[in-house]
């Protein structure tokens, strides 16, 4: 029983947060996306923008970061236009 509770103890700090490891993964996709705008498809990096900015919004609302959440808000607005205009 004692050792089930320090591999608990120890799997329960070693976790990460899912919103932190959204957001790393939201930022990776930042970058990439860029560069797929850039060399690739404007459409295609523009839909990976808004997903990596979704993905990016939870840790910003836990953290009460809400200055960066208004900003992520208002690209997701601008690239949901740019993809509405792409598909009509």
């Amino acid at each position: 029983m004692h050792i089930m509770n320090q591999w608990r103890l120890l799997y329960q700090t070693s976790m990460i947060k899912v919103d932190s490891l959204s957001r790393a993964i939201g930022s990776v996709l930042i970058v990439v996306s860029y560069f797929i705008v850039l060399h690739v498809s404007t459409t295609v990096g523009a839909a990976m923008y808004l997903v990596s900015n979704f993905l990016s919004i939870p840790y910003f609302i836990r953290t009460k970061g809400w200055d960066v959440v208004i900003m992520l808000s208002f690209l997701i607005v601008i690239g949901t236009g740019k993809l509405t205009q792409a598909f009509t």
